[in-house]
């Protein structure tokens, strides 16, 4: 829900796109162990890319470089779970229909109904 709201989006908006594209159980699990595997590539802070050697011997960190690697992260990785919710992929096999209920109390009595047609003509 926090990402429907970060995008402007709501449940009308995913439901409309729902209907012409779907997944199947075995394509929602491939996709989530996907998107589960790319969380590994998180950018780090230690990462040598992010670091560069001073003309004094020290070194520093390249700060700019890694908000930008962590907007791009971020974006994409929200970009591939809307794509799951558009698709229905967080929506589960649907299961067995619940107990029936206890039935409720009866209604006001109705209104008298219309006169009925008019019958043949006696002997």
């Amino acid at each position: 829900a926090a990402v429907l709201v970060a995008f402007g989006g709501g449940a009308s908006s995913v439901k409309a796109e729902t209907a012409g594209a779907s997944m199947t159980p075995q394509e929602r699990t491939r996709k989530i162990e996907e998107i589960k595997k790319s969380l590994e590539s998180y950018p780090k802070m230690d990462d040598s890319k992010f670091w560069e050697s001073t003309w004094y011997g020290g070194s520093r960190f390249k700060d700019n470089d890694f908000q930008d690697a962590l907007k791009k992260f971020t974006e994409q990785r929200l970009k591939d779970i809307l794509e799951l919710i558009e698709k229905g992929a967080t929506k589960g096999d649907k299961g067995d229909a619940g107990p029936k209920g206890e039935r409720g109390p009866a209604g006001p009595e109705g209104k008298p109904g219309k006169d009925g047609a008019k019958g043949d003509t006696g002997p």
